[in-house]
């Protein structure tokens, strides 16, 4: 057929006899190349309006190889019907290069017909690239929800970095003219940056920090040691810790005396502020048990004295 082609186009005399040869190879011819070149001989030998009808019907009828070499050939003039077909015949192939087509052909009533494909997980990519060579800036609204979109846009190869739609999206958008959404990392980076450039907003500040979180823990974990060192002086002094119920409650109130400044700091902790992170939740909570512990203990053993001990 290329050679045919090349024939009709250097001598004038073959064109009756190639027409019909051309003509049948548009009907019936299934290789892409093929077809694309009768389509081409009809044009050459019986006029751009019966060479505009061949391209119609490959377009429209003939088989889906066929049909999408097409799109990459065919002047603007055959926009509609490249719009009229993308709406009715289905196909990976067709669909996509119909959209692209579409859209390097800049045919503007083609805009819905693209966005709609933008639902087409096969087509989205070449979808949004069509709408970036249309050049409708309507196409923003729909582009932003996909820039976080991180499936790939085509088949991995060795011709460069691997794109996601995401990337293609945000290509398309700025070939648009249209404004990206600040990234997380970018906003974060200004907030932290804005109080170095003098900002003139109040600043959120931070809790000082509470030494009553502590408290609690420390004097649980003296309140043992506590305990010994009044008993021991007791025991020092008088021969025995207590021989009677007064000197018995005496020890326990001031043995429980730790433990009890230890839950009050807990209070004063939590009216300043109370913890600023896990560790200073943990350190609190741990002091008050302990403390709630001896203090329950002593506090018991003040209202059922045992002075034989």
């Amino acid at each position: 057929m290329q050679a045919l082609l090349d024939l009709a186009r250097a001598d004038a005399s073959v064109h009756q006899e190639a027409l019909p040869i051309f003509l049948g190879a548009v009907e019936h011819e299934d290789a892409p190349s093929a077809a694309l070149n009768a389509a081409r001989g009809v044009e050459l030998i019986a006029g751009r309006e019966e060479g505009r009808r061949a391209w119609t019907k490959l377009i429209e009828h003939a088989p889906m190889e066929v049909a999408a070499s097409c799109a990459s050939v065919v002047d603007v003039s055959l926009a509609p019907v490249l719009l009229k077909t993308v709406e009715r015949r289905a196909g990976v192939a067709i669909q996509v290069s119909f959209v692209r087509a579409l859209g390097r052909m800049k045919y503007a009533p083609a805009y819905d017909a693209i966005v709609r494909r933008l639902a087409d997980s096969d087509v989205r990519p070449h979808a949004i690239e069509a709408l970036g060579e249309l050049g409708d800036a309507r196409a923003v609204e729909h582009l932003t929800p996909l820039l976080g979109d991180r499936m790939e846009a085509w088949e991995e190869d060795n011709h460069g970095p691997m794109l996601r739609v995401g990337d293609l999206a945000k290509r398309a958008i700025v070939r648009l003219g249209g404004a990206l959404p600040a990234s997380p990392a970018r906003t974060a980076t200004a907030t932290t940056a804005a109080p170095m450039r003098g900002a003139s907003g109040p600043q959120p500040k931070a809790l000082p920090f509470n030494p009553f979180i502590y408290a609690p823990l420390l004097a649980g974990l003296a309140a043992l040691p506590w305990f010994g060192i009044v008993a021991f002086a007791v025991l020092f002094t008088t021969g025995r810790i207590t021989t009677n119920d007064g000197q018995t409650q005496t020890l326990d109130l001031i043995a429980g005396i730790l433990p009890a400044l230890g839950l009050l700091s807990a209070g004063v902790a939590l009216v300043r502020g109370g913890p600023r992170n896990k560790t200073e939740t943990l350190c609190l909570v741990a002091g008050v048990i302990l403390c709630g512990l001896f203090a329950f203990s002593f506090g018991w053993e003040y209202l059922h004295p045992d002075p034989g001990r």
